[in-house]
């Protein structure tokens, strides 16, 4: 007697297969959208850091804390890439427009816009996690994990990494910048 597939088991997988691809065309479809704004690769791939990193930590989070991965929460990946990109790139943008100011400086100036952006973000997701249906809970528990992954990321990560790469490499280019300064 043959073993007949569990139909739901079926689904699911399917499902999570589909939504892994429509995640990996979101994070592309991003990726190409941010290149052709910012038109370097550098500036670009820091841009999508802070929500790569962020989404890493939300997968690992929901992993830790027993967040099931189930239909709902798989494709609120997706949707993370959306908004989790937007910090980065007001942050970036606004390092372009005075690079000479410095990361922590660029901060200072958008770091306000990119928290109420993210609160407002927060307040909204939070709400979903009210709902007394289960599958629309999570994915607001999602949302809202990846929202702070990516803020978190976005304000800490990317300004130090900045500061890492631009850095001055030898004694005599941070001798030659104090003489200037």
């Amino acid at each position: 007697m043959a073993v007949q597939p569990n139909i739901f088991e079926e689904l699911r997988y399917s499902s999570v297969c589909e939504i892994t691809i429509k995640k990996i065309i979101a994070f592309a479809a991003n990726w190409i959208i941010v290149g052709l704004h910012f038109r370097r690769l550098r500036d670009t791939a820091l841009v999508m850091l802070p929500v790569t990193a962020g989404s890493l930590l939300t997968v690992g989070a929901m992993g830790a804390i027993g967040i099931p991965f189930n239909f709902f929460n798989v494709a609120g990946i997706a949707l993370l890439f959306g908004f989790g990109v937007d910090y980065g790139i007001y942050y970036m943008q606004s390092r372009r427009e005075s690079p000479a100011e410095g990361a922590a400086e660029a901060l200072r100036r958008t770091g306000g816009g990119i928290v109420l952006c993210a609160l407002t973000t927060l307040a909204s997701c939070g709400s979903i996690i009210l709902s007394h249906y289960r599958g629309l809970a999570s994915i607001g528990a999602v949302l809202c994990l990846g929202a702070v992954f990516c803020i978190l990321s976005t304000v800490l990560l990317l300004p130090s990494l900045i500061d890492t790469i631009e850095r001055p490499r030898t004694r005599e280019a941070r001798r030659v910048l104090k003489e200037t300064a």
